[in-house]
């Protein structure tokens, strides 16, 4: 299914994944669909499981990236963040298989291929913590996002 160059680049994003962030993440090729999936503990001491999908054409496709567990999303105040779609205050796009939350990761008219694996799943780090602080405030996650990201100091980008 990969070509050698995406081979050789998904070999590339696994060695970094692995020096960053551990055995946390894990490659997943099952009949040929590619993707990363791991679990998250966030400072309020809840677990989530993520999941980034890499299409075909990946690097040159932007993959998609899903909450996986649990599936159902609770809000502040009542209603759920699945039911929300596609939500620029709660950073999503439309519900994924199975009604997994979908996390807007990058806005896809600018994407490209020097963006990795490991900057999406720094992402969702910074979504999860954003989710975290609305479940405790109210305030929107793209609120917090926005503070967290500032304060990121990893280096997003595939070398």
């Amino acid at each position: 299914m990969w070509s050698k160059k995406q081979r050789i680049r998904l070999t590339a994003e696994k060695k970094l994944l692995e020096r960053k962030m551990g055995h946390q993440f894990k490659f997943y090729e099952p009949l040929g669909d590619t993707y990363v999936a791991g679990r998250v503990k966030t400072s309020n001491g809840r677990e989530y499981k993520v999941k980034l999908v890499l299409g075909k054409q990946f690097p040159d496709e932007m993959p998609k990236l899903y909450v996986v567990s649990p599936r159902i999303l609770p809000k502040y105040g009542g209603g759920t963040i699945n039911e929300e779609g596609c939500s620029h205050s709660f950073h999503t796009r439309l519900m994924g298989p199975l009604g997994y939350v979908q996390i807007c990761h990058y806005d896809p008219s600018l994407w490209n291929p020097s963006k990795s694996i490991f900057s999406i799943i720094v992402k969702a780090l910074i979504w999860l913590e954003g989710y975290c602080r609305h479940l405790k405030t109210g305030k929107s996650i793209a609120y917090f996002c926005d503070e967290l990201k500032s304060k990121t100091k990893f280096k997003l980008y595939y070398r």
